[in-house]
């Protein structure tokens, strides 16, 4: 067994999505490869990821 490493490399992106009474941050892992990105996972982000993403 091998591992690649371009294809182990994940990226992880917040993304803020907001509505007019109340925002929800989510935690995104993605990767991608060539021109497409590929889902791994998305989930809500935790009290510690909030605090982080919110800090000036």
């Amino acid at each position: 067994m091998s591992i690649d490493p371009v294809s182990t490399q994940v990226s992880i992106g917040k993304i803020t999505l907001a509505t007019q009474e109340k925002k929800v941050i989510i935690v995104v892992i993605h990767t991608q490869r060539n021109q497409s990105i590929r889902l791994i996972s998305a989930r809500k982000a935790n009290e510690r990821e909030r605090k982080r993403y919110e800090q000036p």
